[in-house]
């Protein structure tokens, strides 16, 4: 006659009578993951037309927001009375591209023009594409000074504050603008940065000043 065994076959042992079983243990928590640092090419202002005056910004690399750029002269268009470029045309050959960081602001900007389009960046792909992100004052760009009566706010989590100065009255953003997925797989081959002012305002205000702009990428 088979008799059936009263051991445990769970691999914990028997509870004790007239007490709780035992809490299985709880495998300890895993590390939070360390976010990667993007991969970024800095791209030279070759349309620069500016010289770097900010006392407080050395020209060289700076890193804003986990961001790299080249700080170095600047890019200015039309406003007011002066007699500067409408556009820029940036040549680039960039695999992958996966956002591109502008460090961006307008000057000039006052309050007739919020909500007004000022400008646009075009981003020119080698498969024939175009990607174009119109700036809107209020919404995704504003004033550089912070001590004159203009439009210094902006709603567009796309753009965000990037450094103030501690010596003069006026910030730098950083305007992000992502890549759709059907442009990624290939290569950026222009950047154009066009001041549209004088066809949406009616006005050479505001002008666009380009301080800096980076490429995000992809292996």
């Amino acid at each position: 006659m088979m008799h059936s065994s009263s051991g445990s076959t769970s691999g914990q042992p028997p509870p004790i009578p007239g007490q709780p079983p035992p809490t299985p243990k709880s495998p300890p928590p895993l590390p939070a993951p360390v976010p990667e640092k993007p991969m970024t090419k800095t791209v030279p202002l070759s349309i620069a037309n500016s010289p770097n005056n900010i006392s407080d910004l050395s020209g060289g690399i700076h890193s804003f927001k986990g961001i790299e750029f080249n700080i170095d002269k600047f890019f200015m268009t039309q406003y007011g009375l002066a007699s500067l470029p409408v556009e820029g045309v940036l040549d680039v050959d960039i695999r992958h591209p996966q956002k591109v960081y502008i460090l961006i602001n307008s000057t000039d900007t006052y309050p007739i023009f919020l909500n007004k389009q000022v400008g646009k960046i075009s981003l020119l792909f080698d498969n024939g594409y175009t990607e174009e992100t119109n700036l809107i004052v209020g919404q995704n760009i504003r004033e550089y000074t912070t001590n004159t009566v203009t439009v210094k706010t902006v709603i567009d989590d796309t753009n965000q504050p990037a450094w103030y100065s501690a010596n003069s009255p006026f910030v730098i953003d950083m305007l992000t603008i992502p890549i759709s997925a059907g442009n990624q797989g290939g290569s950026l081959k222009k950047i154009v940065i066009t001041d549209t002012s004088k066809s949406t305002t009616n006005s050479a205000d505001p002008g666009l000043i380009i301080w800096g702009l980076t490429v995000g990428y992809s292996e």
